[in-house]
């Protein structure tokens, strides 16, 4: 018996997934408000792009793991 339980490991990388999308979403919809961006210190806004680049990473490596088990 494998031991992994790949059902139960699919749906926590998914919710992982789904959680770590809603953060880029919000990050970008910060990015995407002139006003945010006009009147926020830059070091707000720097850390909103920061944010984007690191989900976009973790997003990518959830991905990879979720094909794995797909594919197994």
């Amino acid at each position: 018996k494998d031991l992994i339980d790949f059902d139960k490991e699919l749906q926590r990388l998914e919710k992982e997934l789904k959680d770590a999308q809603s953060e880029m979403k919000r990050a970008q919809g910060k990015l995407n408000n002139k006003g945010f961006v006009e009147k926020a210190p830059q070091k707000l806004v720097d850390e909103e792009k920061a944010k984007i680049e690191k989900y976009s990473q973790i997003i990518k490596k959830i991905e990879e793991n979720i094909g794995q088990i797909k594919n197994r």
